[in-house]
């Protein structure tokens, strides 16, 4: 692994040869219950980003006795957060991931996370399948005939990935 000493000369060129950058880690965790040992508060989270001006997405750490409760705090920290860490909730699709993800979503969530190989379970799932048809259309994909989320060329064949609607209230071309 590498340090932050190490990495920071590279980002600081990098930075000062484009203009404007913005930095988000869209993969970032806190918690302290972690099956591996793994532990990470809000505060070294935030400071670590303070280093170099970034924002992150975070959602819980895995957690053996369910997500609820982590959940709550990661929202909860994310608030705390200054506008540096958008919450993700994490689900396990044999957990009542719906009303959870529900529960989330409305209390300030800001997208959902599925870890397979934690979680042990497979995408072709039907709990798995029904999460994405509950919240395809709050995340902007399209589903096919099955509920699959259509590939990016499909979509692109489908009318450029927007939904059906959207493609109806098209004037048509003159």
């Amino acid at each position: 692994m590498v340090s932050d000493d190490g990495i920071l000369p590279l980002y600081h060129r990098m930075r000062d040869e484009i203009p404007g950058l913005a930095p988000l880690d869209a993969h970032t965790h806190i918690g302290f219950n972690d099956p591996d040992g793994y532990r990470c508060a809000r505060e070294e989270l935030v400071d670590a980003l303070d280093r170099i001006d970034a924002r992150a997405i975070v959602f819980p750490m895995q957690e053996p006795d369910g997500y609820r409760d982590p959940n709550d705090m990661v929202i909860r920290e994310a608030e705390e957060s200054a506008g540096k860490l958008f919450p993700f909730c994490r689900l396990d699709p044999r957990d009542d991931p719906l009303t959870e993800a529900r529960r989330c979503l409305e209390a300030g969530a800001k997208g959902i996370k599925l870890h397979p190989r934690a979680e042990r379970f497979t995408l072709s799932e039907p709990a798995v399948r029904e999460i994405v048809a509950e919240f395809a259309d709050d995340f902007g994909y399209d589903l096919d005939e099955e509920g699959q989320p259509l590939t990016d060329e499909q979509a692109i064949r489908e009318g450029g990935g927007r939904r059906e609607e959207e493609r109806e209230e098209e004037p048509a071309a003159a």
